[in-house]
């Protein structure tokens, strides 16, 4: 789709149409996909490195018990803030939110707060907790 919407935003200044509603929408729509895409690429990333880190509980656990200045793998820390700055500010639905000043919103849009990757998140998280 981000294809799609490039091949139409690409060459339709060039012909004088840069400011027509169709190009205007479709230009909107490619900022608000590349930002979703950032967000969920930046969770997918940290979800993947605490996956790792956590396939080694076993042996971070007995590094605990051994020494207890033991710091645990950084990945470990910080999924639930993560989680947190990738969703919408508002508890609101970002599809009901202000776009009167587009540039702010497409700054500040986040995941919607059902997004199933925060489901994913929270299980991670219960599943952490059990050791």
């Amino acid at each position: 789709m981000q294809e799609s919407l490039q091949g139409l935003t690409g060459e339709v200044p060039e012909f004088g149409g840069g400011r027509h509603a169709t190009s205007v929408i479709a230009a909107r729509t490619l900022t608000i996909i590349k930002r979703k895409r950032s967000l969920l690429k930046g969770l997918e990333d940290r979800m993947k490195a605490f996956e790792e880190a956590q396939a080694s509980a076993a042996w971070i656990a007995r590094q605990m018990k051994k020494d207890l200045n033991y710091e645990p793998p950084e990945a470990l820390e910080g999924l639930e803030k993560a989680g947190r700055k990738a969703k919408h500010r508002n508890t609101c639905s970002p599809a009901d939110e202000n776009k009167s000043d587009f540039r702010v919103f497409s700054q500040t849009f986040g995941l919607p707060h059902d997004h199933k990757v925060f489901k994913r998140l929270k299980a991670m998280a219960e599943k952490a907790v059990q050791w």
